[in-house]
């Protein structure tokens, strides 16, 4: 199912709970006005008939025909009267018998009572005075009336709830589609992304909420990738150029042994294989930085004290080895600092084989080593090339 649909639904069945409840609520609340109806009814008919009875001359004496006693005769409640003994003194012939066990309570007694099959409220007042001291009246009134209007009731809710649900669905529906829509379009943009491959188009929503604040971190993730893939693509640059001097002088070298390594004067083959191990070295240790720097895993505490001039004079002496070009080191032998030397050694390097490269061959390469600012070291390398 889909998001739109999850909202729709979900806000169809919030209404239809928060009309479930509000019927509930309602239904009792009418159920009850009722009920107090009915109650209200009986206690005012039961004092009337009780108040009337208090004069002799309006008891009726005929029992044959207690159909003349207009006491009796009401056409929405049962009349009955008890006498001391319990039973039953006046009653009309068509009348249901109404239970006497509450005759001799003393008090007032409202109850729901069955007569004939149907609910009847009841109730049963004591007589303190009159013909029937002693005794009771009862009235009771059938509760149809209040079980017809409360089935009435629960159809028009039930029918309000039903009509309110479909249109809290409906609206449920249209919001979730308007809520969903910059969804959906930035669902449709990181697709096309994905797709292209472009990390540098941006996703197109611009708000406020909290649709827009994911296009905007979701656009800073972008840029991110799009720095790291240009990382590594000027990382993979950097490793060929780098890579590419120390595998020329070694293939440079082992040719040479290769084709002449008989003829050559023993003290030239020991500086060539000097010179190779060097190299082998340096490519070991380019490898490793290269393999940190992909990996993410080179060491954040490797400063220390180092030598710059020491690491300066072995690049001068390898690269001279190595090219046979005059490279000058003017400065002190020692020039304390601190930083990583492994790292100096490669940007020294770097330096001066760019100089050895774009120099004119037959034009002098001079390194200037010597204190910086603020204690630091400080590294020159001049030639006379065009600038790179």
């Amino acid at each position: 199912m889909s998001l739109r649909w999850r909202l729709a639904v979900l806000v169809a069945l919030a209404v239809a709970v928060a009309v479930a409840a509000a019927a509930i609520v309602a239904r009792r609340a009418a159920d009850a006005e009722l009920s107090d109806g009915i109650d209200g009814f009986l206690e005012t008919r039961s004092a009337d008939v009780a108040a009337a009875l208090v004069f002799p001359r309006e008891v009726p004496v005929d029992r044959v025909n207690p159909r003349a006693n207009v006491l009796l005769q009401t056409p929405d409640a049962i009349v009955q009267i008890v006498g001391p003994d319990g039973d039953v003194v006046l009653r009309l012939a068509d009348n249901p018998a109404l239970p006497t066990a509450d005759a001799d309570a003393g008090t007032v007694v409202l109850r729901t009572v069955e007569l004939d099959g149907q609910d009847h409220r009841m109730i049963t007042r004591p007589v303190a005075r009159g013909p029937v001291e002693g005794g009771a009246v009862q009235v009771a009134r059938s509760l149809q009336e209040v079980d017809s209007a409360i089935a009435g009731i629960d159809r028009r809710l039930l029918a309000q709830g039903l009509v309110g649900t479909a249109l809290a669905a409906v609206a449920g529906w249209l919001v979730a589609r308007s809520t969903v829509a910059p969804v959906e379009e930035l669902t449709r943009q990181t697709e096309r992304i994905s797709a292209t491959g472009d990390l540098r188009r941006p996703v197109g929503y611009e708000g406020d909420d909290e649709i827009g604040r994911l296009a905007r971190s979701f656009n800073r993730m972008l840029a991110a990738l799009g720095d790291s893939r240009d990382q590594q693509r000027r990382l993979v640059q950097d490793a060929s150029h780098e890579l590419r001097t120390p595998l020329t002088s070694l293939r440079t070298n082992l040719d040479l042994l290769a084709r002449h390594g008989d003829a050559i004067d023993p003290d030239e083959r020991a500086r060539m294989l000097d010179d190779l191990r060097d190299e082998m070295t340096d490519l070991g240790d380019l490898v490793t930085e290269l393999v940190d720097l992909a990996s993410g895993d080179e060491p954040a505490a490797a400063f220390g004290e180092v030598d710059l001039g020491a690491i300066v004079a072995a690049v001068v002496e390898r690269q001279q080895r190595r090219t046979g070009r005059r490279i000058e080191m003017v400065g002190p032998s020692s020039v304390p600092t601190t930083g990583q030397a492994l790292r100096l050694e490669r940007a020294v390097a770097n330096l001066v084989a760019n100089a050895v490269k774009f120099g004119p061959a037959d034009t002098p390469i001079e390194v200037e080593v010597g204190p910086g600012a603020a204690g630091h070291g400080r590294v020159v390398v001049s030639d006379r090339g065009p600038g790179i």
